[in-house]
């Protein structure tokens, strides 16, 4: 029934009007579609891959929110943003420009990101999108999402 009242809007719309030996096409306008999710960030985040006391291999280790003075965390391998999007589905985006190609490659090899332990980010963090608790990032690998800005990861999308 949807689709036959749209197909008969568009031809009527669609058809061509005389006026006076010109034919003008009249096509309709419809309104762009409401984004498909809404994303609320984090402040900036200085970000320390690894896992362990050490903070060794691939995962996330640290992850710290307003730096003093602009500068980072020492040892902090990388600054970006967390996310939840509109489903409550937790992210993280890191900014190309702030991390080091040499890290890039060992955390993210194979446009994966591999978690070994469970990571909670703090309350703070928490509170600054929205949740009145912290989340528990499961361990987990998960797919790496790259774009010429930032590597985003969603820790939904485990493989």
């Amino acid at each position: 029934m949807m689709r036959n009242r749209f197909i008969a809007m568009w031809t009527a719309t669609a058809a061509p009007v005389a006026l006076g030996g010109l034919i003008l096409f009249v096509w309709p306008v419809f309104p762009a579609p409401p984004p498909s999710e809404e994303v609320c960030y984090s402040g900036e985040t200085e970000i320390k891959f690894g896992r362990g006391p050490d903070c060794t291999q691939r995962g996330l280790c640290e992850a710290s929110t307003g730096s003093e003075g602009g500068q980072m965390m020492a040892g902090s391998d990388a600054s970006g943003k967390f996310f939840l999007d509109a489903g409550g589905a937790w992210g993280l985006e890191v900014a190309k420009a702030s991390i080091s190609a040499a890290v890039a490659q060992e955390q993210f090899k194979g446009g994966v990101f591999e978690m070994a332990d469970d990571f909670t980010p703090s309350l703070e963090m928490a509170q600054a999108l929205g949740a009145s608790t912290p989340a528990i990032l499961s361990k987990g690998v998960y797919t790496v999402e790259e774009t010429e800005l930032h590597y985003v990861i969603r820790f939904t999308q485990s493989r």
